[in-house]
């Protein structure tokens, strides 16, 4: 028994010695053999659990940790390192109570809190994450990970002035981590894009190049930002090392092909089409390959070859997204039901004198990046973009109403949706401190217009209106890439149909409980008498009349939406009636409409 033990023991050593060195496949055989010898060896069961881990053999890791767990309960490693097996099988639900369970058995662990705090954020709760990415901050104050995630993590909830601070905090403290991440200067510089901050966000993106002059995403950022500035030959040039670097990248052929105007089938076009017949593409870059190659067929006059990857591309994105049109049924409902006439009449009279924000709201690709570049180009007006303030202000009041929008709001008093305004205000003005207005064009901010009325009385309501046949063929060939669940509607006709009649519905409500809170600018009329729109324009948002407005495409501002090319091109009406090349594709899109 004494020899059995003393061979057991060196074959440990040796195990051990092999994983220092970082040989995990030469380890593996000897842990093997001491748990066979013995099932309760919980220190050769946390070794080969962790070998198995490092080769990617996540399942035989997680039986490991599984039978140390059997024979010590509150094992906190093992429940730890339990937790990320599961996860990195994607079985992250499973994964956070064994997280759970470690950071209880061990709270000064700053490691187990950092992990559970991933665990949050993977799951989307950003606050828990937030919260426990802090916890590890203040366990380990030279944590440039947990900055970095604390970063990631303020940013997804519009807090990029603090996410610039957490993302410099992690540079700052660990060079060394900066150089095998780099990926927290592109993080860095997407936080200051969104400030405004563009040339800091370039040197930044430049700085991720320094760090790892190989990492193709760090061009394809930089070709990205260039593009928004209009700087597209820079652009150009970026995304074109991003892909002799990477040659199957979909993201930065679907970029480069915006960029570009196809008047033949180029090298571009037919590298295009040789990798999308890849068969070893992943689904993420086949659509974004296919939605490239649909944007060339148009340049190119191929109707029917476009509308084909169009649909390609909108197969394989609605495969990606758990979405259920029936929720949006129910939320529209809602909303029509909480903010009634009564509703508006009960809380009158509450709301900011603030006359900056300017709203510019309507369907995607309805015409909102038109009007609002026609009015970020007179002297008086700062262009926000796309911003997702209000949304996050209004969940933070959902969040301690204990409910969501929009029956938070029946839980509120004056007081409490009075802050709404207030807190959406503060946001707004830190973009442009001295500006006289401020835009805000993110187009599903209609889902909030009678909160905007309301708490914001002397706000500017923009509704964007278009043809809705034109304006579904537009949506359909965009691939929206805020987020994951970004529109998750667009990607199917019917179910984008289905979607646009509750908007048409919601729409019609807002004018019949606040018939002259808004102001409607229908697209094919501003194609068709643009000085005359843009007049009346003008006029409703109390401003004079600038020449500048006329020649809104010369205008100088970096543009963050899906328009930025055509917004830098004079008004045109060959999006007009478009929809008729592709009216036979269209018809379950029409079909919905009618109901």
């Amino acid at each position: 028994m004494a020899k059995k033990n003393i061979l057991t023991r060196g074959k440990k050593q040796q195990a051990l010695a092999l994983m220092q060195q970082g040989k995990p496949a030469e380890a593996k055989p000897l842990l093997d053999q001491v748990c066979r010898t013995d099932r309760s060896d919980a220190e050769a069961l946390f070794m080969l659990g962790i070998a198995n881990g490092m080769l990617g053999e996540h399942k035989q890791a997680e039986q490991a940790f599984v039978q140390i767990l059997k024979l010590f309960p509150k094992h906190p490693d093992a429940n730890n390192n339990l937790g990320l097996s599961l996860e990195a099988q994607g079985r992250t639900e499973e994964a956070i109570k064994y997280f759970e369970k470690a950071v209880q058995l061990s709270p000064d662990n700053a490691g187990f809190v950092f992990n559970y705090a991933n665990a949050f954020e993977s799951l989307g709760n950003l606050k828990q994450a937030k919260e426990y990415y802090e916890k590890a901050i203040a366990l380990e104050p030279n944590y440039p990970e947990a900055f970095c995630n604390l970063g990631n993590v303020l940013q997804a909830d519009g807090e990029y002035v603090e996410a610039v601070a957490a993302f410099q905090k992690s540079i700052a403290l660990s060079e060394d981590f900066a150089r095998h991440y780099p990926q927290v200067y592109i993080n860095l510089g997407n936080a200051l894009m969104e400030l405004g901050r563009d040339d800091e966000a370039i040197q930044a993106y430049q700085r991720a190049i320094e760090m790892n002059s190989q990492y193709a995403e760090a061009y394809l950022s930089l070709g990205n930002a260039y593009l928004q500035q209009g700087r597209r030959q820079e652009a150009l040039d970026e995304l074109r090392h991003a892909i002799l670097l990477k040659p199957i990248f979909g993201r930065a052929y679907r970029n480069l092909v915006e960029a570009k105007r196809f008047s033949e089938r180029d090298t571009d076009v037919q590298a295009l089409e040789t990798l999308y017949q890849n068969p070893s593409l992943t689904d993420e870059d086949k659509m974004n390959f296919a939605f490239a190659l649909g944007k060339v067929y148009a340049d190119l006059k191929d109707d029917k070859r476009s509308f084909e990857f169009y649909l390609a591309g909108n197969q394989l994105k609605r495969k990606s997204i758990d979405y259920a049109i029936a929720d949006d049924v129910a939320y529209f409902d809602a909303i029509k039901q909480v903010c009634n006439a009564e509703f508006f009449q009960g809380h009158a009279g509450i709301g900011s004198a603030d006359t900056t924000p300017i709203f510019v709201i309507g369907m995607p690709r309805s015409g909102t990046s038109l009007v609002e570049q026609i009015l970020a180009s007179h002297s008086q007006v700062y262009g926000a973009g796309e911003r997702n303030d209000l949304q996050h202000v209004i969940e933070r009041a959902g969040d301690k109403a204990s409910e969501k929008y929009p029956h938070c709001l029946l839980q509120m008093n004056d007081k409490e949706l009075s802050a709404i305004g207030s807190a959406y205000l503060a946001r707004l003005h830190a973009y442009a401190p001295t500006a006289a207005r401020i835009t805000d064009k993110m187009p599903h901010n209609f889902l909030y217009l009678g909160l905007i009325h309301l708490v914001m009385p002397k706000a500017k309501i923009i509704h964007c209106r278009r043809n809705p046949m034109d304006n579904a063929l537009s949506i359909f060939k965009m691939l929206f890439t805020i987020s994951l669940t970004s529109h998750p509607y667009a990607y199917n006709l019917k179910e984008l149909g289905q979607y646009y009649r509750l908007y048409q519905d919601l729409m019609a409500h807002w004018r019949r409980v606040l018939p002259k809170a808004f102001y409607e600018l229908c697209y094919e009329d501003l194609v068709a008498d643009q000085e005359t729109q843009t007049q009346r324009l003008l006029e409703y948002c109390d401003l004079p009349w600038e020449d500048a407005c006329l020649a809104f495409h010369r205008t100088q501002r970096a543009v963050r939406t899906a328009s930025l090319v055509q917004v830098r091109q004079p008004i045109h009406a060959n999006s007009v009636e478009a929809w008729r090349r592709h009216e036979q594709q269209l018809q379950p899109f029409i079909s919905a409409l009618q109901g």
